[in-house]
């Protein structure tokens, strides 16, 4: 077995687990992102005109605006039940699927 068809076999493997979960996970992604985004649009509103006015330093702003972008990631992958736990065991599954087809190309 060649390495080039040793990784066809492991991403198929890794496709037909995941086949189920990421096309389910995806869209709650997109639905939870477009939400937020529509959610935060006052709020970044609102910082443009108190930047422009000088109510807020570019500074402020900036940090202001990547906070914000951080708590939105976070919102939409609890939402979207893509949490950490979550993501560590998709890890697990492919490193196991990985361990496995190592095995059966070594014959261990």
């Amino acid at each position: 077995m060649t390495v080039l068809s040793f990784l066809d076999d492991f991403l198929e493997a890794v496709a037909e687990q995941f086949r189920d979960a990421l096309p389910a996970t995806r869209k709650q992604l997109i639905l939870s992102s477009r939400d937020a985004i529509l959610q935060n649009a006052s709020l970044i509103d609102e910082w443009i005109t108190m930047s422009s006015t000088g109510q807020l330093s570019r500074k402020d702003f900036e940090w202001l605006v990547k906070a914000n972008l951080d708590l939105t990631k976070l919102n939409v992958l609890e939402s979207s039940g893509l949490s950490l736990a979550r993501i560590d065991e998709m890890r697990g599954q492919i490193t196991r699927t990985l361990i496995s087809s190592l095995f059966s190309l070594t014959g261990l």
